[in-house]
């Protein structure tokens, strides 16, 4: 994760420094990455960095990715269908990750997210289903070790509004973002069903003066429909 943060730009040092370990340490662990083909060095500087070797690994996950498999057809229909932008996402930590992006439109760069980009949980449509399904103890931790970002005028950034939001995500089963995490969005979120013990969701973007085209009775009913088939 650190090399990833900084490929090509660190030397044996620096990784012992960050991760407070010696250089001997770090030098067998590089040794070994090296044989079999994770990382190399560039012999001008001495500094390390991380192969494609990862970018092939990555690939192969998702090529069988038992999610994407199942939904991304339904990504597909509903961005055709609703000049919308359709994103599969999962889970890791306390964020939600970017599996699968389908976009025949183009609203704003700040949706240009990249497969494995993390956005923070409780101020996006897709981190509110992660959320509505944690269990007490798992909501107590959450609140005892994320910071609260108030990040746009709408944002929820108290335990007491996120709480009341999980409430109406867990009654009505779905979720939405209006302006809270990027302005002149509006999302959609519903929860998938788990596959191989990996959860997630599908999120469908307009703009914010759009949203009646999808923040309607007809079109919750259908996607409920189409998911649960």
């Amino acid at each position: 994760e650190l090399m990833a943060e900084n490929n090509g730009t660190l030397s044996v040092t620096q990784i012992a420094n960050n991760l407070e370990s010696s250089v001997s340490s770090i030098n067998r662990f590089l040794i070994t990455l090296s044989d079999i083909g994770y990382i190399d060095k560039n012999y001008s500087d001495n500094r390390y960095y991380l192969t494609n070797k990862f970018h092939i690994l990555s690939n192969k996950l998702l090529n069988q990715n038992k999610l994407l498999e199942k939904y991304v057809p339904l990504a597909n229909y509903i961005s055709n269908k609703y000049s919308a932008v359709v994103n599969i996402n999962s889970y890791i930590g306390d964020s939600v990750f970017h599996l699968y992006k389908d976009s025949k439109v183009f609203f704003s760069k700040e949706l240009d997210f990249k497969l494995g980009d993390t956005v923070p949980a409780y101020c996006c449509s897709a981190g509110k289903i992660m959320l509505s399904e944690y269990t007490e103890k798992e909501l107590e931790k959450y609140f005892l070790n994320n910071s609260l970002i108030k990040y746009q005028p709408n944002t929820l950034s108290t335990e007491n509004e996120i709480r009341e939001e999980i409430k109406n995500v867990k009654a009505h089963g779905f979720s939405t973002h209006i302006d809270e995490y990027i302005l002149g969005l509006f999302s959609i979120s519903f929860p998938l069903k788990s596959i191989n013990r990996q959860r997630g969701c599908i999120t469908i973007i307009v703009p914010t003066s759009e949203k009646s085209r999808i923040f309607n009775r007809e079109f919750i009913s259908s996607i409920k429909k189409r998911i649960s088939q």
